[in-house]
């Protein structure tokens, strides 16, 4: 793969989860989910984590510690959402808030910068 297509993925992959706040935000203003906690809570089922484990990338980008650090973060943004979203399901709407003011913006941050440092290492290559 080459870096121009791999710092678009990367790219896009920023835009996608910046906009998962506001689903879960939506989410607990309305007391409903519209999306599967199990699905939301998967790293392979976004878009971005089918490209991530998908057979695109070569073993010279899976061995690297952006990859790395990246997959681990991405993980947990999604385990995080899952758990936001069951604890809406369930009727628990503070415990839902809480996290989304701690876990997931902690998270979201983490894997943010990850996402563009990585982006900047490739684009300055």
């Amino acid at each position: 793969m080459n870096d121009q297509r791999l710092i678009r993925e990367i790219g896009d992959a920023i835009a996608a989860h910046m906009v998962w706040k506001k689903r879960l935000v939506a989410a607990i203003d309305s007391g409903q989910v519209r999306y599967s906690p199990i699905i939301a809570g998967s790293d392979r089922e976004c878009a971005f984590g089918k490209w991530l484990y998908g057979p695109g990338l070569g073993e010279e980008i899976r061995d690297t510690r952006p990859y790395a650090v990246v997959q681990r973060l991405h993980a947990a943004f999604h385990r995080t959402a899952g758990k936001i979203l069951t604890q809406v399901e369930q009727g628990r709407i503070k415990d839902a808030q809480l996290a989304l003011r701690g876990e997931f913006e902690s998270e979201s941050d983490l894997l943010l910068r990850a996402l563009q440092k990585w982006r900047r290492e490739l684009i300055t290559q």
